[in-house]
């Protein structure tokens, strides 16, 4: 998807090339990087349309659909393709969120940036799930609702850990 909206791919320098000025540069130049708000708004676009596929799969697998689905085979494949969507929905919108705080310079640059985003992100996702989780306390939510908020905060917490370990990934590097 990011090849597709963006037409690029991250940046990958091996060890020896590191020590180059010019790999320096080049690296400067890719952390200083704007998306457009079409690039930016695209990507959250595609993170929804998984978040509304893997929802759909939730809800037809544990609800209906799910009591007449007998071969193990099906369940399982149908499992995996869940968990696929939901954890590129959690790429989706950790990159989404990332490109929008690079392109207003909400944070800076460099280890304060990726720091920062990691703690925007905690921070928000925390509060998203205070909110799924009272959602599914209710006693008007049925079993294939509660299953796709288990599985939503899944894929929140998977997004989190994303971001830190791409904040610890460029502390390293510092």
């Amino acid at each position: 998807a990011r090849l597709w909206i963006c037409g690029c791919f991250p940046e990958v320098v091996s060890e020896s090339q590191m020590r180059s000025a010019e790999v320096l540069a080049a690296m400067a130049h890719h952390k200083e990087e704007r998306m457009e708000m079409r690039a930016i708004g695209a990507i959250w676009l595609v993170a929804l349309a998984f978040a509304l596929i893997c929802l759909t799969l939730i809800l037809l697998t544990y609800g209906t659909c799910g009591k007449r689905m007998k071969n193990h085979d099906l369940k399982r494949l149908v499992g995996l393709v869940i968990t696929s969507t939901s954890f590129t929905f959690a790429w989706c919108n950790g990159f989404a969120v990332h490109w929008l705080v690079v392109r207003y310079e909400v944070f800076g640059n460099g280890v304060q940036l990726h720091l920062a985003l990691a703690l925007f992100q905690s921070l928000t996702s925390y509060l998203v799930i205070l909110t799924l989780d009272q959602v599914a306390d209710m006693e008007c939510t049925g079993n294939a609702v509660d299953k796709a908020i288990s599985i939503i905060i899944e894929a929140l917490g998977v997004s989190v850990g994303l971001s830190w370990e791409h904040a610890f990934h460029h502390c390293v590097q510092v």
